[in-house]
């Protein structure tokens, strides 16, 4: 109906309908684009997992890769095919920091619609946006920007039952690992940013040819054992039979000797008298 004002000069209420929104049943997705609720997404990626973007408009999500830490070099891969024609494929992927950060990418790899690169860098304790752009064989270009989270690794520290590796940015904080070594009975020594040393057992051992085995019974000497040059001898309390000798270990007067069959920490079998390596 058309309404002709120029014939009345009564004053005309008009009532415009308007859609009450709480009695809307319909989803976003059967909505024309342009009217879909303004809503923010957030698209988390598992680790290790190929990154597969979603189609349509990237206004409201949060595309969230998953964490590395500021030293790490990590490879992540994207999926695109849902934002790129069916018999399109990828020509050339340029990807880097859309801010000022440490971060820098390289090692670029595409087939088809899904590519790799590898990041590095970053400041701990940030999240990254990085900016990736994708020419395609049928010269479309397509970009988005991801958030890189910019995490702890694993923290090492040491408690009642051993070492233990917390992994993320929760848990104990223990000191930085300074540098790894491995030590003359082939345990590993851990040297720590307090100056402290943790030692642990890996029961790995040199034998007499300098080659570090593996062998399935290790133990530890008594704490009465003495060292007279390089050869362990016993208290007369185990050469009278008041205490009983470890398994594996016999007596030439107090002479230790070994037949082998079992690895004690912190020796050596030397034609079958147990020595001390040092």
């Amino acid at each position: 109906m058309v309404y002709d004002f120029s014939k009345s000069q009564k004053n005309t209420k008009m009532t415009i309908p308007y859609q009450d929104e709480s009695k809307d049943t319909a989803t976003d997705k059967d909505k024309p684009n342009n009217i879909q609720n303004n809503k923010e997404t957030d698209v988390s990626q598992t680790d290790r997992e190929i990154f597969e973007l979603p189609g349509g408009c990237l206004g409201g999500t949060r595309l969230r890769l998953s964490c590395k830490g500021p030293t790490e070099r990590k490879f992540y891969s994207f999926s695109i095919k849902n934002r790129m024609l069916a018999d399109d494929r990828i020509a050339s992927v340029k990807v880097g920091p859309a801010s000022d950060s440490k971060v820098t990418a390289d090692k670029y790899t595409f087939q088809d619609q899904t590519f790799t690169v590898r990041l590095s860098g970053g400041e701990l304790n940030s999240n990254v946006p990085v900016r990736c752009e994708i020419t395609t064989e049928h010269e479309e270009t397509l970009d988005f920007v991801c958030i890189l989270p910019i995490r702890e690794e694993g923290i090492l520290y040491e408690n009642q039952d051993g070492i233990v590796v917390v992994m993320g940015a929760t848990g104990v904080r223990g000191n930085g690992i300074r540098s790894i070594a491995m030590g003359n009975d082939a345990n590993l020594e851990f040297s720590m940013d307090d100056g402290t040393v943790i030692s642990v057992d890996t029961g790995l051992f040199r034998d007499d040819n300098g080659q570090i085995v593996a062998i399935d019974q290790v133990a530890s000497l008594p704490d009465d054992f003495s060292v007279n040059g390089s050869v362990f001898l016993a208290p007369d309390s185990y050469v009278n039979g008041g205490k009983s000798m470890p398994k594996g270990l016999s007596l030439d007067g107090n002479i230790v000797l070994t037949d082998g069959s079992v690895h004690y920490r912190h020796s050596m079998n030397n034609g079958g008298v147990l020595c001390s390596p040092d």
